[in-house]
C-alpha cells in the first residue's frame, strides 16, 4: 500500500520503503541533448509524455502551478507510484489519498475511479515500463491524514486513544488550500469544518515581489526553493530575508477563517497544525496549545499510508 498527497505545490508519497516529495508540476516531454538523469522523472502514460517535478520546473521558462479544482493530477499520482515501487515491472497495489474538505463529497468518486484499475507507465529516464494494477483506492478528507499520522503506528495500529476518542481540530495549510476539520471520536463535525482557497502561495508571491524589488532577483516560479526558509541567493551569496511581512497578514486571515468556521475552541481537546504551509506559518498563528506534528509536510501522506494499513489489517 502507498499514501499519496498530490498537493498543489508538492506531491508527497509514503510507503514502507520511501518517503519523498517532488514539485507538483508537469511540462511536455522532449528529448534532451544531454540526459544525466539528475532529479529527473520522465513519464509516459495514456494522457501524454511529461517531465515531472524538478525537471519539469527546470524545462519551463515560467512554472505557473495548476491551481484550482479543474486540474488533472493523475500523472502526478502515476509518477508517485513509479517512485514508490521499483524493481519488478508488474505491481498490484492499493492507494490511499485525500482531497480538500470542501471538494471531498463531490470529487472523491472521480478520483477513486481514475486511480483504480490498470496503468501502463513508461519511465523514459529509466528506459523501463511498468504495469501498476491499483486494486483499491481510498479517498478521505485530507486533514484525516494528519490525525492518522499521529494516532496510528507505522504498522497501522492504534496508539493514541486521546486523538481517536477526543475532539480534535486539524488545521491543514497547504500550498493553495487551507482546511480545518473538527472531529469528535473520529466523527467529522461538518458544520464546524471547511476549507478556503488561501494558503502558502499567497505569502510566496508576496515574498517574490519584495525580493525582486529589494534585490533585483526575479523568480520565474513559486517552486523556487529557499524563499520561504528565510534566505535568497544574491550575487552567489545567501542573503537573509524577512518572512514576517508576508506571513503575518496571511496568518491573520487564516485565524479569522478558523474563528468564523469553527468558532470558540474552548471545547476542543487537541489542535493539530500540518501541511507545508502549516510548518512555516505555525509560529505566526498564535495557537499556543497546538501539538507539534512531526514532518508537517509529510503528515497527510504518512497518515494516508497508515490508514491504508489499518483498513487492510
Amino acid at each position: 500500500t502507498v499514501g499519496i498527497d498530490a498537493g498543489f505545490l508538492r506531491t508527497k508519497v509514503v510507503s514502507d520503503a520511501v518517503a519523498l516529495d517532488f514539485p507538483s508540476y508537469l511540462h511536455p516531454w522532449k528529448e534532451l541533448p544531454v540526459a544525466l538523469g539528475l532529479d529527473s522523472i520522465e513519464l509516459a502514460c495514456d494522457s501524454g509524455r511529461y517531465f515531472v517535478g524538478d525537471m519539469a520546473v527546470k524545462q519551463a521558462r515560467v512554472s505557473n502551478p495548476q491551481f484550482g479544482r479543474d486540474r488533472s493530477p493523475l500523472p502526478l499520482y502515476l509518477a508517485a507510484l513509479t517512485e514508490a515501487f521499483r524493481g519488478p515491472l508488474n505491481w498490484e497495489v492499493s492507494v490511499s489519498a485525500g482531497l480538500p474538505v470542501n471538494w471531498w463529497a463531490d470529487d472523491r468518486q472521480k478520483l477513486k475511479e481514475s486511480l483504480e484499475g490498470d496503468h501502463v507507465i513508461e519511465r523514459l529516464d529509466r528506459h523501463e515500463s511498468y504495469l501498476y494494477r491499483v486494486l483499491k483506492a481510498r479517498v478521505i478528507p485530507q486533514p484525516f491524514g494528519t490525525l492518522f499520522s499521529l494516532a496510528l503506528s507505522p504498522s497501522g495500529k492504534a496508539v493514541r486513544a486521546d486523538l481517536l476518542e477526543g475532539r480534535v481540530l486539524i488545521l491543514d495549510i497547504g500550498g493553495y488550500t487551507t482546511d480545518c476539520l473538527l472531529v469528535d471520536s473520529l466523527a467529522p463535525i461538518m458544520e464546524r469544518s471547511g476549507g478556503i482557497e488561501l494558503a502558502l502561495q499567497e505569502a510566496v508571491y508576496s515574498l517574490m515581489q519584495s525580493v525582486e524589488r529589494d534585490y533585483g532577483v526575479r523568480f520565474l516560479s513559486v517552486y523556487d526553493s529557499g524563499i520561504v526558509k528565510g534566505s535568497v541567493r544574491v550575487d552567489g551569496k545567501e542573503t537573509p530575508i524577512a518572512l514576517a511581512p508576508a506571513m503575518e497578514p496571511l496568518a491573520a486571515e487564516i485565524r479569522q477563517f478558523v474563528a468564523t468556521r469553527v468558532g470558540n475552541l474552548k471545547d476542543v481537546d487537541h489542535i493539530l497544525i500540518s501541511g507545508g504551509g502549516g510548518e512555516i506559518l505555525a509560529p505566526f498563528l498564535g495557537y499556543g496549545r497546538a501539538e507539534k506534528v512531526p514532518s508537517p509536510m509529510y503528515a497527510n501522506a504518512q497518515g494516508f499510508y497508515r490508514y491504508g494499513l489499518f483498513t487492510e489489517s
